[in-house]
């Protein structure tokens, strides 16, 4: 994902307010770090619903002295997150497990700090109800993201990148 976390940091040229969410460990961050050292970190919120992957990463940010915000979800339930602005969202795998999908979704739409925001998000559709997937069908989500005046305005295979018009 080091592509997305690139695109992300020449496309709004400020330091990002980051939230990620799932996904396992955020490999784009920790790559552009190593490269870039950390300044183009402003913030950096984690949310995470594997008890394994949150601790590691709380682990390996301590380690390069990125201040962030760890959070633990329980798994299929949406996470609830405080009214902070955001400019860059990396989101993947993650909606299609969520009981309440739409509800995260909203919180992103107006969550986002301007018209430089970066909603960098998986929500193609992945198949029927079955196992983890217990809300498969994404495309609805899009829906509100272009009501909401939100463009795709990249694609990263299934990571489409959302800005508002």
């Amino acid at each position: 994902y080091t592509d997305i976390y690139n695109f992300g940091i020449k496309e709004i040229r400020e330091p990002l307010n980051i939230l990620e969410i799932g996904g396992g460990i955020p490999h784009g961050l920790i790559y552009n770090v190593w490269k870039k050292e950390k300044t183009f970190i402003k913030n950096f919120t984690y949310v995470e619903a594997n008890l394994l992957h949150s601790e590691f990463v709380e682990w390996y940010c301590k380690k390069l002295d990125i201040s962030a915000d760890v959070k633990l979800f329980k798994p299929s339930k949406t996470p609830t997150l405080n009214a902070i602005n955001y400019n860059f969202v990396f989101a993947k795998d993650v909606f299609e497990h969520l009981d309440s999908p739409e509800i995260l979704i909203d919180y992103l739409i107006n969550n986002t700090m301007d018209n430089n925001s970066l909603l960098c998000l998986d929500l193609e559709h992945k198949g029927k109800k079955i196992g983890q997937h217990i809300s498969p069908n994404l495309p609805i989500l899009k829906e509100r993201l272009i009501k909401n005046n939100f463009k795709v305005i990249k694609k990263f295979k299934e990571i489409h990148i959302w800005k508002k018009k």
